[in-house]
């Protein structure tokens, strides 16, 4: 994930019970550098909420695996 625009942000974790969502966790987070960019393993259902007072800028690209296509 590249970060152009951090913010501080609310990361809020979820897990599924009978096909809803509900909240496991809330964690606050701040902003860091602009122009970082990290790896990072595959989450869980989440959302995030930006704390901060401009917008959040981020790219995320995710490598699946090579399976054959049809």
């Amino acid at each position: 994930m590249y970060f152009e625009q951090p913010q501080p942000i609310t990361y809020i974790s979820y897990k599924l019970v009978d096909g809803k969502p509900v909240e496991t966790s809330r964690v606050d987070v701040p902003a860091i550098p602009t122009s970082v960019a990290e790896s990072a393993e595959p989450e869980e259902l989440h959302a995030v909420q930006n704390r901060g007072r401009g917008p959040f800028l981020a790219l995320r690209v995710e490598f699946k695996d090579g399976g054959a296509s049809k």
